[in-house]
């Protein structure tokens, strides 16, 4: 899995900075409606923020991902990745 750093934008945004494959990559995380979009499973939190680069990673390259990512589509895009996001909390 690649290595990142999280960085807290507020108003619910989490930069993470990313190496990869292809350097260093930076993704916007954007968990403002978390809480709404996982029925109360997720929070707009770091640990969220964390556990979702995580699950990210172990699917896809970090420079497969787009600047920007909200949570809604994250878990549209993955069966089953609420839980695959809590499984990543530390």
């Amino acid at each position: 899995m690649d290595k990142f750093e999280i960085v807290a934008q507020g108003n619910g945004e989490y930069e993470a900075r990313v190496g990869s494959l292809d350097g260093a990559t930076a993704v916007t995380l954007v968990l403002v409606d978390a809480e709404d979009v996982s029925n109360g499973q997720l929070a707009d939190d770091e640990q969220t923020a964390h556990g979702v680069f995580r699950f990210l990673l172990t699917h896809q390259d970090a420079s497969d991902l787009p600047g920007r990512l909200e949570i809604g589509d994250v878990l549209a895009a993955y069966p089953g990745a609420i839980d695959g996001i809590r499984a990543q909390f530390e």
